[in-house]
């Protein structure tokens, strides 16, 4: 006769016997490898690396259930499961490891941006994402930000149009030495700026977006985005003529 996966978890509690665990661990490791393809692969991280992961939480979970307090063993390992995961996002995928309160706000954007696409069948606006998380639309563009540091460049790479490599360079002169102060008063005065506006000019000029592809990506009409452009290009440019005189 087949046990009952709720008997196996009362007799392990019981028993403590490594065959009973070995059972269990059978029986719910199709839940820890659900969990763990959310994760990964990711980084220097392989997708076996990510399910053993998943699997070490789902044995401290069956360790440490308690089948008489009338839970579920599912809602239980799932919150287990994925605590182990995003510590482990969150320790060994990084380049700049962020806080934990900017990680997991990282993992909800993203995991909601995946939940909308499925739902509305197209990507969804921040504004849209920061109505379903709950936040505002200056955290969602901050969680974005944060993922700037999953990975830092490898200096085996090759410079963009060229053959050389990024390490290639080290060391040599900077011919534009000169504009190094101009160029810090600038960052100084993008710091200024806020989250939105700062993403703005990210998408104009470094992803190369038209005002009405921006427009859309934040659910605002083309005429808000062109006053944001002229207003912060007209700041930075009053910040620059301020330094050089």
């Amino acid at each position: 006769m087949t046990v009952s996966t709720r008997e196996l978890h009362v007799e392990y509690a019981r028993t403590r016997d490594p065959k009973l665990r070995a059972q269990l661990v059978e029986r719910h490791s199709a839940l820890a490898f659900h969990l763990a393809k959310r994760f990964g692969p990711r980084g220097s991280q392989t997708q076996d690396d990510v399910n053993q992961v998943a699997c070490l939480a789902l044995v401290k979970a069956i360790e440490g259930f308690d089948p008489h307090r009338g839970f579920r063993f599912s809602t239980y390992a799932t919150s287990a499961i994925l605590g182990e995961l995003k510590r482990n996002l969150r320790d060994h995928t990084w380049s700049v490891r962020p806080s934990r309160a900017a990680h997991d706000l990282y993992l909800e954007v993203e995991g909601t941006l995946d939940d909308l696409t499925h739902e509305l069948k197209r990507r969804p606006t921040i504004p849209e994402l920061a109505a379903r998380i709950g936040v505002s639309v200056e955290g969602v563009l901050f969680a974005q930000e944060v993922a700037g540091g999953r990975m830092a460049s490898s200096l085996d790479q090759p410079l963009p149009g060229r053959q050389e490599r990024l390490a290639d360079g080290l060391g040599d002169d900077d011919p534009d030495i000169r504009r190094v102060e101009q160029r810090l008063t600038l960052h100084s005065a993008v710091c200024t700026l806020s989250a939105q506006e700062r993403h703005i000019l990210a998408l104009r000029f470094q992803h190369g977006m038209s005002q009405a592809a921006i427009a859309r990506e934040l659910g605002c009409s083309q005429m808000h985005i062109s006053r944001v452009l002229r207003r912060t290009l007209s700041a930075l440019r009053t910040a620059l003529t301020d330094d050089a005189a």
